[in-house]
């Protein structure tokens, strides 16, 4: 995406989950499902048994991580946000 192209915040959320995806598979090929799960469970203290439908319909698009879940699954995969801002333009209206 450029600034000038239009992006809403499902899109934005779909591309940043096919990073952390991406990132996951680079990490450990195949096996990158439970993988990831296994760390998600780690990063958040939490029994991987009890997460990996969640973290799965992440990925399936069947549900949408909050903002720290989204955390949550950067830091699985070593990974962090990184911002980056656009200046905008004033527009007549």
């Amino acid at each position: 995406m450029t600034p000038e192209t239009p992006e809403t915040p499902e899109e934005l959320t779909k591309r940043q989950l096919q990073a952390i995806k991406n990132r996951a598979i680079e990490l450990w090929s195949d096996k990158w499902l439970p993988q990831i799960v296994r760390e998600y469970a780690r990063v958040t203290g939490s029994n991987e048994r009890t997460k990996f439908a969640q973290v799965q319909r992440y990925f399936t698009g069947e549900n949408v991580p909050s903002t720290t879940n989204l955390n949550a699954l950067l830091l699985a995969v070593n990974c962090r946000f990184k911002l980056v801002c656009y200046a905008t333009e004033e527009r007549e209206i």
